[in-house]
């Protein structure tokens, strides 16, 4: 920007219908407009917010910065963009991770699944992409459902199970929308000093980070898309965009009483002004005609619009907000509204569209553009000031350097779903167990535990949730895998307490020696002989209260049949026999029938007559009780 205005931000908004110019002055407690200007484009070189026709639009862009530098005495050098929510690509997957035996889920753990769900959204989009060289910036994700052991869970947070699971919605922009926007830009002498969203610069400028901790939904209605945004927890936690706006209004319009497209556009903008409307059809004839008939004739593409955002709206956030603020053109369109209430079960003074009058600590008198239509460009100019340029960062990863759009307080977790790393290098696997038979007696070796992957920034040690900044350079050392179980019998015979000294060894009947490494399902006995493996059993069962039982006999019973700790629960009135030991809550649906896959409300856990959760450890004695709570 032209560095004796360095106070001065240059916004556009370059959309489908038209293109919005405004030049903001920052000062001390507001942002103040200097100049504005708006230019219809006169044919359709933008279609659904995207650049089609890139020196029409180059020119439109022109006018306007012309007719601001005419207004304020200079020349403008940059300019603050932002993409249309048309660009943005959405994609739900679900994912899941086996974890360690008796692992405490901890925070790095769910980063990690969080991660693996938005690199498999990527991989997915990349594949539907009909442009194999595009790139993808991820611009944001959000989780709809967690899982423990498959039953849903809101948060899994020092829980513990054998597997996790989540849904996970990333949302995405191709590299070849922003190249777009960058050549209009350049056709006219421009650099780009921001780029960022259309929804997240409408959020900025009518949605107040303080209040950004409510459930609110931002729809953007523009002329060929509806750009929604949701907040939740004080940030921006999901994106969307429907195919559908105000343009599908105009067209009804024009269809029903055959007239052109731009006669259309001014008998939909004078539904809520006029009583009757007056136009000339294509034929040349003159008509008047009530607005109440015209509302009634668009009365099922008003619907169809509001259930197509309503839908959306429900997709990506689950329920209802709430509150909905509607922004841009399309927003003033008569019944829609009302109709979103409907669809959505909300009051309808809990939907309002905001006008730029709405917007905190602008000083924006005698504003030209005061409408809905006039908050998305101030937006992109809040947006600007406030994140300076930075839409867009530069790190390394391993040596290689990666442009990424920042969506704020980016973590390394983020960077590399963002850049596409395969999350399973971050995942290693216990080595492989093996499991044999000791003279009678299953048992299992467990493989070594994997060592965990190890991070560094700028040679300092880092995790998956370690804060990046742009130019920092990241180092990843991918986790390793478990050692394999690998045990002679000499030392399985150590580590059970069986004597090998001058015995016989015989492993699937065949003489071995104790150097022999054990493999899966092998049958070893050491000094018994295979043959009175059962008469000994036997014999051991009927003498197991002789008090005449030998050491040498006791010893070889409880080598052959080892004890396994039970504990006795009842569930729901039922005794239940757990084997095992550490048992848990979960493990009580490996015994007790109980149908999960057929929710009839949310499911209760009581343990003891208290509430309980999933990980509760159990004792013998406790009382269980199960059920669905409607």
């Amino acid at each position: 920007m032209d560095t004796s205005n360095n106070n001065h931000i240059f916004a556009l908004d370059i959309g489908t219908r038209s293109v919005i110019g405004i030049v903001c002055k920052r000062e001390a407690t507001s942002v103040k407009i200097v100049a504005e200007s708006m230019v219809e484009h006169d044919s359709r070189s933008m279609i659904d917010g995207q650049v089609h026709d890139v020196e029409k639009v180059a020119q439109i862009v022109m006018k306007v910065k012309r007719e601001l530098e005419d207004k304020i005495g200079y020349t403008l050098k940059e300019a603050a963009i932002a993409a249309a929510g048309r660009a943005l690509k959405t994609k739900c997957v679900h994912v899941e991770q086996d974890l360690l035996d008796d692992m405490d889920i901890d925070s790095v753990t769910i980063s990690g699944l969080e991660f693996q769900g938005v690199s498999e959204a990527s991989r997915i989009i990349k594949e539907e992409s009909t442009n194999e060289k595009d790139h993808f910036y991820c611009v944001g994700y959000s989780i709809i459902s967690y899982y423990l052991n498959g039953y849903t869970m809101t948060n899994l947070l020092n829980h513990r199970g054998r597997y996790i699971g989540a849904d996970v919605l990333a949302t995405f922009l191709p590299q070849s929308v922003v190249n777009g926007l960058y050549r209009v830009l350049d056709l006219c002498s421009l650099s780009v000093a921001s780029l960022t969203l259309e929804p997240i610069a409408a959020i900025e400028a009518v949605v107040p980070e303080n209040i950004r901790m409510l459930n609110l939904a931002l729809v953007d209605i523009g002329a060929g898309t509806s750009d929604i945004a949701i907040t939740k927890k004080g940030y921006i936690a999901a994106y969307g965009m429907v195919p559908v706006a105000g343009d599908e209004v105009t067209e009804a319009i024009a269809e029903k009483y055959l007239v052109d497209f731009n006669t259309a556009e001014g008998i939909k903008r004078s539904l809520a002004k006029k009583k009757k409307v007056s136009f000339k059809d294509i034929t040349g004839m003159k008509n008047t005609v009530e607005t109440g008939e015209v509302i009634q004739a668009i009365d099922g593409t008003i619907k169809r619009l509001a259930g197509e955002i309503s839908k959306s709206i429900l997709q990506f956030n689950g329920e209802a907000p709430r509150a909905i603020f509607f922004v841009g053109g399309g927003s003033q369109t008569i019944n829609l509204i009302d109709a979103a209430a409907a669809e959505l079960g909300m009051d309808r003074q809990r939907i309002t569209v905001k006008k730029t009058d709405s917007i905190q600590n602008i000083d924006g008198s005698n504003l030209i553009i005061e409408g809905p239509e006039g908050v998305t460009v101030i937006g992109i100019a809040m947006t600007a000031f406030k994140k300076a340029g930075h839409d867009f960062i530069n790190v390394y990863v391993n040596g290689r350097e990666y442009r990424l759009f920042n969506t704020e307080n980016l973590t390394i977790v983020e960077v590399l779903g963002l850049i596409g790393y395969d999350p399973t290098n971050l995942m290693g696997r216990s080595g492989k167990g093996v499991k044999f038979t000791l003279n009678g007696a299953s048992r299992k070796i467990s493989g070594g535990p994997p060592s965990p992957p190890e991070m560094f920034i700028n040679d300092k040690p880092a995790n998956l949730e370690t804060i990046v900044n742009s130019g920092d350079f990241i180092v990843i050392k991918n986790a390793l895998n478990g050692e394999d179980a690998e045990y002679s019998i000499i030392k399985a015979a150590y580590k059970y307490g069986i004597n090998v000294d001058d015995e016989v060894i015989k492993v699937n009947g065949k003489e071995e020696d104790g150097l022999y490494i054990i493999k899966d399902n092998d049958e070893i006995q050491i000094g018994v002989p295979v043959r009175v493996k059962e008469a000994v059993r036997e014999a051991a069962a009927d003498l197991a209260g002789a008090v005449s039982e030998s050491k040498e006999k006791q010893a070889a019973a409880a080598e052959i049949m080892p004890q396994v700790n039970t504990i006795n629960v009842t569930v729901n009135g039922k005794n239940i026999a757990l084997e095992g030991d550490n048992k848990i809550f979960v493990d009580i649906f490996n015994k007790y029938d109980f149908d999960l896959s057929k929710p009839a409300g949310n499911i209760k856990l009581k343990l003891n007559g208290k509430d309980a959760g999933f990980s509760d450890k159990l004792k013998n004695g406790d009382i269980i009780e199960v059920f669905w709570e409607k």
